[in-house]
């Protein structure tokens, strides 16, 4: 278990400050392509092999699909930033003593310097363009930063399997608790995790957390942009990445043709024998159950893995 230290959330604001600095112009493009682009799926072979599978209805909601990826996606924060399993026995009380830390840390750091939270809207922008990259580059294998940016991505939108909005958001439901089940450890374990998540007393946070999102996302960008240019020294940033990311400028006629790809769901190599076990649950009981809002508890545990926060022992 780790907790939120003073000089190390000092320190974050050492490594957020040069990228708040940043102004680095996007194409407007980017938002629409994000749009258009968002959750296109793994090879089209996989797709279809889904769709021949005839998956039924799930018997909850979507909402409740949605809350329960973002329980889990939370729960596998904690563990990774802060070192806390929230479905071991001293689980709560070890969130209880980092957010110990955070309440006697944090109000120390306010107010913010201006400078982190003068150019937020830019921030946000770049940090979508990059991430818009990443995903491309993982999912289709298009680099937008190529010369063959438009042909490649254009190729690659024609040859997605064209699905129904329902059928869409029906796989892309047994895909989410599917991933869910892997952070607790399998199919098998999803209803007892979820079970055990909603009987726990979680510690209430009695701070504004909002200082705490500012630098989430700007540590996030910083790690966005050394993903981009190399883990090296972050030097003369501002002249590298706008050239790094120039050949963006050329892509703007391809968002109006690059829509065929909205909606679809990403789908791993394993998508089919977790969705047959997931038919094998009682996934009725959930509805039931009053999933607790990690949301805040992830937002912590973020920072601590971004800025590199987190010591060994309490602060």
């Amino acid at each position: 278990m780790s907790c939120l230290c003073l000089p190390r959330l000092q320190a974050a604001i050492g490594l957020a400050l040069p990228i708040a600095a940043l102004r680095v112009p996007v194409p407007p493009v980017m938002a629409t392509l994000a749009m258009s682009v968002g959750g296109l799926p793994l090879p089209g072979a996989s797709l279809r092999a889904a769709l021949r599978l005839g998956l039924p209805p799930l018997p909850i909601s979507l909402a409740l699909v949605e809350q329960i990826s973002a329980t889990a996606t939370a729960a596998s924060q904690l563990a990774l930033g802060l070192g806390i399993d929230l479905l071991a026995q001293n689980g709560p009380s070890q969130l209880a003593l980092s957010l110990r830390s955070l309440h006697l840390n944090l109000p120390r750091l306010l107010p913010l310097p201006l400078a982190l939270t003068a150019n937020l809207s830019g921030a946000m922008s770049l940090s979508l363009a990059l991430s818009l990259i990443a995903q491309l580059r993982a999912t289709l294998g298009v680099d937008l930063l190529a010369p063959s940016a438009a042909l490649a991505l254009r190729l690659a939108l024609s040859a997605a399997p064209s699905v129904p909005l329902h059928l869409s958001a029906r796989l892309a439901a047994y895909a989410k608790l599917a991933l869910a089940a892997q952070v607790f450890g399998g199919i098998g374990r999803l209803l007892p995790s979820l079970q055990l998540l909603a009987s726990l007393q979680l510690p209430s946070i009695a701070i504004n957390l909002w200082p705490l999102g500012v630098l989430s996302m700007l540590l996030g960008l910083r790690a966005n942009i050394q993903a981009l240019l190399g883990s090296g020294p972050l030097a003369n940033l501002q002249l590298s990445l706008t050239a790094a990311l120039r050949p963006l400028w050329a892509l703007p006629q391809l968002a109006l043709s690059a829509s065929t790809g909205a909606g679809l769901p990403a789908l791993g190599v394993n998508f089919a024998a977790n969705a047959q076990a997931l038919l094998g649950l009682n996934l009725g009981l959930v509805a039931g159950l009053r999933l607790p809002n990690l949301a805040p508890f992830s937002l912590m545990a973020s920072v601590a893995l971004a800025g590199g926060l987190t010591s060994p022992g309490c602060c």
